[in-house]
């Protein structure tokens, strides 16, 4: 197996056996294209939803993109095939009425277009939040749209962007983490090969975050597990949590494939022992040291998202690397 460096600054060992090569994995911060692209979901029956915005970086080719979104426990929630042409953009957009997903293909408004009814294989959380993930990957691509060819490992042209939408407005919204093959990797021929490389290319140490919270502003830290390395659906975080005066606080907690962890407010006494403001802090950092399934380490990405109900306002803030 070789050494891959990801396009932050850090570095893992590849596992997989169908990976020849080098693999290189991009966070939010690192505005990059690549051949697979992921994000999370999340929706209410009160209104919040999704998009994911698509986007063809190349001026040559076409390329035919497929995506599975899944739900709890990383089951099919549905899929399909979106082509892009060459510097095209898309968009898919996600949201709930009562209980049933409905999915609007290359729209930005539930009324412009038809819509996709899905039931099965999510249900709410306790906070009233459905919550998934989707990945795109490219599998084909063309000259001209009509003659579909396989891709190769230089294909890198996929950008996602993740917006969360309430019932009046976009909300707030950040990039997606993308996957960056190169010469001697094998292309990904289904979603599960495209998920295993997320999951081995987000095996880094160390995911560090700001984060701010107070009782005006609902501070939280949103994570996903894309590999479906856990039966039980239960993975185990470590880190520390820093307060403004640089005191590090250990943290383990037991969360959920996608979760929202409080900051501050009404938390269980778990969370509350590793991320509520110390004192009178509302500011701080957060650093994920270790991720794992209970047995081995596991890849994941995430951010923090700030929220001020009162006034409809919104922001996100991203997690990023920091070397070993």
């Amino acid at each position: 197996m070789k050494l891959s460096k990801v396009l932050v600054v850090l570095s893992l060992v590849m596992g997989l056996v169908f990976m020849a090569g080098n693999v290189k994995a991009a966070t939010s911060l690192d505005n990059v294209p690549g051949f697979i692209v992921a994000g999370i979901w999340e929706g209410t029956d009160s209104g919040i939803g999704t998009i994911f915005m698509l986007k063809n970086t190349n001026a040559t080719y076409y390329y035919k993109v497929h995506y599975v979104i899944y739900g709890e426990c990383s089951k099919h929630v549905a899929d399909s095939d979106i082509v892009l042409s060459p510097k095209d953009s898309t968009a898919l957009h996600i949201y709930f009425e009562n209980g049933t997903m409905k999915i609007v293909e290359n729209k930005y408004e539930e009324t412009e277009g038809p819509t996709t009814s899905v039931q099965g294989n999510f249900s709410a959380d306790a906070d009233g939040y459905y919550r998934g993930y989707a990945v795109f990957y490219i599998e084909k691509r063309s000259t001209n749209g009509t003659d579909w060819l396989d891709p190769t490992t230089g294909d890198n042209a996929l950008a996602l962007s993740i917006s969360i939408l309430n019932q009046d407005s976009w909300y707030t919204g950040i990039n997606g983490v993308a996957v960056q093959l190169e010469t001697d990797d094998s292309v990904p021929t289904d979603a599960d090969e495209a998920r295993e490389y997320l999951d081995a290319t987000l095996q880094e140490a160390n995911w560090d975050g700001r984060w701010y919270a107070s009782s005006i502003w609902n501070g939280q830290l949103l994570v996903c597990f894309p590999g479906n390395k856990s039966s039980a659906c239960e993975y185990t975080i470590k880190g520390n949590n820093w307060d403004e005066d640089e005191n590090p606080h250990s943290f383990e907690l037991t969360v959920q494939e996608v979760a929202r962890i409080p900051i501050t407010g009404n938390f269980s006494t778990e969370v509350e022992q590793w991320i509520a403001a110390y004192g009178d802090a509302d500011t701080g950092w957060v650093q994920i040291e270790e991720a794992t399934n209970g047995t081995a380490d596991v890849g994941m990405f995430g951010l923090i998202i700030l929220e001020e109900p009162d006034i409809n306002a919104a922001d996100v803030l991203p997690l990023w690397h920091q070397e070993d």
